[in-house]
């Protein structure tokens, strides 16, 4: 069984670790809203929101996925454990802050929810893609005539398959290609 962490700062959160729950009950997952309640030491202790877990190689995190999470991470877990974030844009294109909004400025009526891989030291938003190794093509996100509310419970949807494809090896990293543009 492997152990797996989401973060997100979201309601919808929750709705992605229930489903994540049901699609892949083999595997243990777990959700926190704050980076700053994980951290691990050299002993293999680790520790999230005052829960003591002590915990071997086999036990620890295999990776943790950030879903609608704003806030730096820092390299500190980004050196230590596989992260992935997800963004509402056709990365490079679209790198940065708010991207619902700012795509929707852009006049885009439907756009990809991007995986990625985040690295220590990177920009936001820059690390590898994580592209389907069979050439699937994901469903865009419809932005026109919804609330926020509605697209984002979507994008989580969307999220948990690509987290199901990434876990059961059907995702590879490969490089963002094309013209970078980042909102603010």
């Amino acid at each position: 069984m492997a152990r797996y962490l989401l973060v997100s700062n979201k309601p919808w959160g929750k709705i992605a670790l229930e489903e994540l729950q049901k699609w892949m009950p083999e595997h243990k997952w777990e959700l926190t809203d704050d980076v700053s309640n994980i951290w691990t030491v050299q002993d293999k202790t680790h520790y999230i929101k005052d829960v003591v877990y002590y915990t071997d190689d086999k036990d620890f995190y295999t990776a943790v996925f950030f879903l609608h999470y704003g806030e730096k991470v820092g390299d500190w877990l980004l050196e230590k454990l596989p992260c992935f974030g997800f963004h509402l844009a056709p990365l490079p294109y679209g790198r940065g802050g708010s991207p619902l909004q700012n795509m929707i400025l852009a006049g885009c009526s439907e756009v990809p929810l991007s995986m990625f891989k985040m690295e220590p030291g990177a920009d936001f938003d820059s690390g590898p893609l994580m592209v389907d190794k069979g050439g699937i093509l994901w469903e865009d996100v419809h932005l026109t005539g919804r609330n926020a509310e509605d697209i984002y419970r979507e994008v989580m949807y969307i999220a948990v398959a690509k987290i199901t494809a990434y876990i059961k090896g059907y995702m590879e990293p490969k490089e963002q290609k094309g013209e970078v543009a980042t909102f603010k």
